[in-house]
């Protein structure tokens, strides 16, 4: 029984320690889709003033008639076909950071269908834009593109390099910048770990205690 009782206590000790331990974890959140620093429509480039850490990603969304026309076949994504956009972040310093998006729709879809991300990887990054907050793991592509900016200065983001060739510039391109908080979503736990790992103890200690064995005059006393 005290073997139970030991394995008791112990257990609730490590489920206070682990309720105490979660109270202080932290989860980051975000004001997505975050404040616009620069917008503009049917261009295909804009500027924007950043600050060193500021946090951004890119937006763009398809010309009128990038639906039209010929398209790429993709050996990656069979079935769609695809069209090439280039994506070219330009820092205060006049390096380049280049992105290449791959869009795309079902081959057996008509003009009608509305393009979508297929795909976005980095083809150049000299940039002073760090990227690497947006990577997906065990792959090379990116889940946005953008990241932390590293310069102060002023940034160019120009869409070009779309192919097949399409006249008509992107219908929008938008530049936000996000920001990024910490909360402590279940800080309620500490109290109650704390009366947990109390009573785990207590229940520990209360097993360990070793039974007092009468004495041979109380033994007498008996008989």
């Amino acid at each position: 029984m005290r073997k139970w009782f030991l394995a008791i206590g112990l257990v609730t000790i490590l489920a206070g320690i682990v309720m105490i331990g979660s109270s202080g974890l932290v989860k980051p959140s975000s004001d997505f889709p975050g404040v616009r620093v620069a917008y503009v429509k049917n261009s295909w480039n804009v500027s924007a003033n950043l600050v060193k850490g500021d946090f951004l990603y890119v937006y763009f969304t398809q010309g009128a008639e990038w639906r039209q026309g010929l398209f790429e076949i993709d050996e990656e994504f069979s079935g769609f076909a695809v069209l090439y956009v280039g994506v070219n972040i330009t820092d205060s310093r006049g390096n380049t950071t280049m992105y290449l998006c791959k869009l795309g729709k079902p081959q057996t879809q008509g003009e009608e269908t509305i393009l979508n991300f297929l795909d976005k990887n980095i083809t150049h990054d000299e940039g002073g834009i760090d990227p690497s907050w947006y990577f997906k793991n065990n792959t090379k592509s990116y889940y946005e593109v953008g990241g932390t900016v590293q310069f102060n200065g002023t940034y160019k983001f120009v869409i070009g390099n779309v192919f097949p060739d399409r006249k008509d510039p992107p219908s929008s391109l938008d530049i936000r910048k996000v920001t990024f908080t910490t909360e402590h979503p279940i800080t309620y736990l500490l109290p109650s770990g704390i009366v947990v790992t109390g009573v785990g103890a207590t229940i520990t200690v209360f097993s360990l205690r070793k039974k007092t064995k009468p004495s041979l005059g109380e033994k007498t006393k008996h008989r």
